[in-house]
């Protein structure tokens, strides 16, 4: 695929200035003053998968709720029961189920959720993570244990209980994320760009968006702290000095975002003093379990955090000895 061709200074000067005031308000849709596009990369897609966890309650995957016997005699803790009751059998039933919906949605032209399904597809035709790790599958064992109880899920009360078993199990899901780069063994070097994903014309618009905006049901993406929403403005300038390549630009910017907006955001950090060498370790953990990321991902994300830490900005804004403490982890990865 050819690289995308460098823009001219004045319309990355005024990109800069519109993702500022975005950050300031609400930002403005723009999807329909871009031209149409056959690809994206999966970096955006994965951007704009806020309401993933929603397709447990679609009816093809609530017919696949776990039974409460099963759930009941499943062994262990959360992620232990989730990967003995998602068996390769159940796999294939989701699999299959996630094929009906994106056919179904396609023909409802429902963009964002067949966005969703196509993405999701692609996911888990990659490299298979455990299914502890997945959000979707996880989101249908907590919608069954709460259908097991005669509780009816929604979607706000799933994202705290995802939250929650984030947060309860995080030691174990780091260790799984480890053993299973362990298990694959050396990754391979990454090319520039990431991988891609043909995307049905109707899900476009829908991507268009970035995070942020107010989405087609009303839902705002909320905003990280002011300090860390004019750090993100730095790190767009800061990029532009690197030397990469647009794209290459537009990806450490994305992942910086995913740390500095997103996992922040969650995490309820205020100020910059909160970061830590430690934290953003936790952050590439939970940038695995939440964003279901290839080997390739992972790599580029590694890449991303060792450049943006090893520079002048990083060292001004959180210190030598943070700074020193990410790329050392990173190094010995």
């Amino acid at each position: 695929m050819a690289k995308k061709k460098k823009q001219p200074k004045q319309n990355i000067a005024k990109r800069q200035q519109n993702k500022a005031n975005k950050r300031k308000l609400i930002k403005k849709k723009v999807a329909a003053q871009k031209a149409p596009q056959k690809q994206m990369s999966m970096s955006k897609v994965k951007k704009n998968l806020k309401l993933l966890p929603s397709l447990a309650f679609e009816p093809e995957l609530a017919q696949l709720a776990f039974p409460p016997a099963a759930l009941e005699a499943a062994p262990g803790i959360e992620p232990e029961k989730i990967d003995a009751l998602a068996d390769a059998a159940w796999l294939e039933q989701f699999n299959a189920a996630l094929a009906k919906m994106d056919v179904r949605f396609a023909k409802e032209g429902k963009a964002d959720k067949n966005m969703m399904t196509q993405a999701m597809i692609y996911f888990m035709s990659q490299e298979a993570s455990p299914s502890c790790m997945n959000q979707l599958i996880v989101s249908v064992f907590m919608n069954s244990k709460a259908l097991a109880a005669g509780a009816e899920l929604d979607f706000t009360q799933l994202q705290l209980q995802l939250r929650a078993y984030d947060d309860e199990h995080e030691e174990y899901l780091e260790a799984k994320a480890k053993e299973q780069e362990e298990a694959q063994g050396t990754i391979s070097q990454a090319q520039t760009q990431g991988p891609q994903m043909d995307l049905p014309p109707g899900a476009l618009a829908a991507m268009a968006a970035e995070a942020g905006e107010e989405d087609d049901d009303g839902m705002e993406i909320q905003l990280g702290a002011e300090a860390f929403a004019s750090l993100l403005d730095e790190i767009e300038s800061w990029s532009e000095t690197t030397g990469l390549e647009s794209d290459q630009q537009e990806r450490l910017v994305d992942d910086l975002t995913a740390l500095f907006e997103d996992y922040a955001s969650e995490k309820g950090w205020q100020e910059l003093d909160e970061v830590s060498a430690s934290k953003v370790n936790n952050f590439q953990g939970w940038f695995q379990r939440n964003m279901n990321p290839t080997e390739e991902d992972m790599t580029l994300l590694g890449q991303s955090l060792s450049r943006f830490f090893g520079s002048d900005l990083a060292k001004e804004r959180f210190g030598t000895e943070v700074c020193t403490g990410v790329t050392k982890q990173l190094a010995s990865a």
